[in-house]
């Protein structure tokens, strides 16, 4: 079998993406690198650093499984509420393929130096099943940009209380504009009209390779953003996503014996997951447990327990990838239609 970074990057070409350019993985692995440096050797006492771990390896198994279900959940009603999504332009799109395709791609998206990596792997696996590489993708992209969306009004609504004290006006500042760009974008994708005047102004009706590849991505999106109640349905999804991740954090406080209370967790946990979102790093080491120590240490909990949290936050998104290592395992990037 190839290598698992060898065939993630094919996969990612073919999908039709440039290859990131060296530089920027060399730049986000020195921010990854420089910003647990300092973590651990400036923000955290030495005399701490030896109960990061001691932490970490002694928590609660009860709450860790707990934390598990919450993991499990988010990841098989994120691969459902991307079903109802393939099912607008293929109402028999079976459930297997789809969790199999989306499963491996989370796996592989780890490999890969782009924060949607999964995604283009997403789209690409789905097109050799369905033969649709412009329904594929844009399902992917819809589906992408209403979970953001999802997370940043969550974002937007909880820090309300919180500002002042544990957030700052710039910091909600920061978060509502992401939010009102997050929700014009969405605004701007789900309207047929959009796409029409777009088709009409780009002149993709006057034919040529490009235009024709363009024009057959700009009408299956059109097609679902005329499906207002599956993409209510979809944001509703999205929402219930953001919380279980919020519960994710609960759990593994929990777990850790942290004293935070629940509001805290409701404030922090979605800020932490759009800053880790942010393209700057490998995987989000670094800005990852950066966020956990500038958020947490405000409820009162010692900078070395946070980063014992962000270890064990992480640790659990690490175990779902288990499922997505055995199917590629087993059938590489996903089988085709004929196999079925």
């Amino acid at each position: 079998m190839p290598h698992q970074a060898e065939v993630a990057e094919n996969a990612e070409q073919k999908a039709g993406r440039p290859k990131q350019p060296a530089w920027q993985l060399i730049l986000r692995l020195a921010i990854s690198v420089a910003l647990l440096a300092y973590l651990l050797f400036v923000t955290i006492p030495t005399e701490d650093l030896s109960k990061i771990f001691t932490l970490f390896f002694s928590s609660d198994l009860y709450n860790l499984f707990l934390a598990l279900l919450c993991v499990l959940g988010d990841r098989f009603l994120s691969a459902w509420k991307w079903l109802l999504l393939l099912r607008i332009r293929e109402p028999n799109t079976p459930v297997l393929p789809v969790l199999e395709i989306f499963f491996v791609s989370t796996f592989l998206g780890y490999f890969l130096p782009s924060s949607i990596g999964g995604d283009a792997l997403r789209a690409y696996s789905l097109s050799r099943i369905n033969r649709d590489l412009a329904g594929s993708a844009s399902s992917v992209a819809i589906d992408r940009a209403y979970g953001i969306l999802g997370l940043l009004s969550i974002s937007a609504v909880v820090l309300i209380p919180a500002i002042g004290t544990f957030v700052t006006v710039a910091d909600a500042a920061v978060i509502w504009a992401a939010a009102i760009v997050g929700l014009a974008g969405v605004v701007l994708i789900s309207s047929r009209t959009v796409y029409r005047w777009f088709s009409r102004v780009a002149g993709l009706k006057k034919g040529g390779v490009i235009r024709g590849k363009i024009s057959r991505l700009v009408n299956a999106s059109a097609e679902f953003a005329g499906r207002k109640r599956v993409l209510a349905r979809v944001f509703s999804y999205s929402m219930v996503v953001q919380i279980l991740r919020v519960l994710l954090g609960v759990f593994c406080g929990a777990a850790l014996g942290l004293e935070v209370d629940l509001a805290s967790y409701f404030i922090a946990m979605p800020i932490v997951v759009v800053v880790t979102l942010l393209p700057i790093s490998i995987a989000g080491f670094g800005v990852r447990e950066a966020a956990f120590i500038y958020f947490f240490t405000r409820a009162g909990v010692p900078a070395y327990a946070c980063l014992s949290f962000s270890l064990l936050y992480f640790a659990m998104g690490i175990l779902v990838l288990i499922p997505g290592a055995f199917i590629f395992a087993l059938y590489g990037m996903g089988r085709r239609k004929a196999e079925q």
